[in-house]
């Protein structure tokens, strides 16, 4: 679901890294040249370390500054045309393609120093109890992943894809559900927790499939399983009435 991207971090920095990001290479000199090609202003790449922004822009100077995670200089000619298109005009193809890419490099993001300490309940739901019932009434009780809420973050409210919000996500590494505090609050239902919940559920009981070495997370088995869920239309509608609300309270805490 978009990671911010609460992305889970677990890469260590290295001397390697250090230098990676530090000086030009053959790939960033590649990607910044493709860039160039969409715009009709100059772009300068940044490869940057950043463990919570995987990409963002900005105009200044006459000049377009595009500062990627260092993930990038891994991506293959399908995904450079896709950021391109995101940076112009964000489709929602563009999108799903840098999430997926994303997904499947998220092992490169550098590990937070802090030990990750679960937490499963919540001031207003506990989470285990719902990953539990839903153990138990779609998977056979086979699903075996850890499940913790999230953190607001104390730094700027700055998303990865302005305007939007990851209400959760699932690392295979950790077999870890991470789910968005904002969801912990009386005027979000039930049935739509439940639903993100499932989301990320599926996550974990149907890895990626790779087509053409690129990552597909949300395959047509995965959305038909997903339809499946018995609140499925119920939790979209109540998503696309509410999901303003969610990113304004995100927002207000993210600056408290």
């Amino acid at each position: 679901m978009p990671a911010q991207q609460q992305s889970l971090p677990f890469y260590t920095k290295t001397a390697e890294t250090e230098k990676l990001i530090s000086y030009p290479s053959v790939m960033e000199q590649v990607i910044e040249k493709n860039l160039n090609k969409l715009f009709d202003q100059p772009v300068f790449v940044h490869i940057t370390d950043n463990r919570r922004l995987m990409i963002s822009s900005q105009h200044r100077g006459g000049h377009l500054h595009v500062r990627l995670h260092h993930m990038f200089l891994n991506a293959d000619a399908i995904v450079l045309r896709a950021l391109g298109t995101y940076l112009r005009r964000r489709t929602r193809k563009s999108a799903s393609i840098i999430d997926d890419f994303i997904a499947s490099h998220r092992h490169l993001i550098r590990q937070n120093e802090r030990n990750c300490e679960l937490r499963s309940t919540g001031a207003v739901y506990d989470l285990s109890a719902i990953f539990d019932e839903l153990n138990s009434e779609c998977f056979e009780k086979k699903a075996c992943a850890g499940i913790t809420w999230g953190q607001f973050a104390r730094s700027k409210p700055r998303l990865w894809r302005q305007g939007s919000i990851h209400l959760g996500s699932y690392c295979a590494e950790d077999k870890l559900i991470r789910i968005h505090p904002v969801l912990d609050q009386n005027w979000v239902p039930r049935f739509y927790l439940r639903y993100v919940v499932f989301h990320e559920m599926l996550h974990h009981m149907m890895p990626a499939k790779h087509i053409n070495g690129r990552a597909m997370h949300h395959s047509r088995d995965f959305r038909e399983r997903e339809r499946a869920f018995t609140d499925y239309s119920k939790a979209l509608a109540w998503e696309e009435r509410h999901i303003s609300a969610l990113l304004a309270h995100s927002v207000r805490r993210r600056r408290a």
